[in-house]
């Protein structure tokens, strides 16, 4: 038998390192955003409900892409992103 997975929508927001407010206020309830660098102009991502706050789920640059997907939170390269995941109209 073969399978093929079902596509499902996400939402995501492209980082453009200029827009950190919309991706705290997109995050709102699911991440926690600390600043990390500002003049490499990236943030650590850490899941809002975590106790262990010593290590960030991940850092964001500009161009990448930061996911909700249900209760999840991630982040992909552009190049990545856009090859798997299309807008939806």
């Amino acid at each position: 038998m073969k399978w093929r997975q079902r596509p499902h929508e996400v939402e995501a927001m492209l980082y453009t390192g200029d827009n950190i407010n919309e991706i705290i206020d997109f995050l709102k309830g699911s991440a926690d955003v600390y600043y990390s660098d500002y003049e490499e102009n990236y943030y650590a991502v850490d899941k809002s409900d975590r106790d262990d706050y010593e290590t960030p789920i991940f850092d964001i640059f500009p161009n990448d892409f930061v996911i909700k997907d249900g209760g999840k939170v991630d982040v992909k390269y552009k190049k990545d992103f856009l090859s798997q995941y299309e807008k939806v109209q």
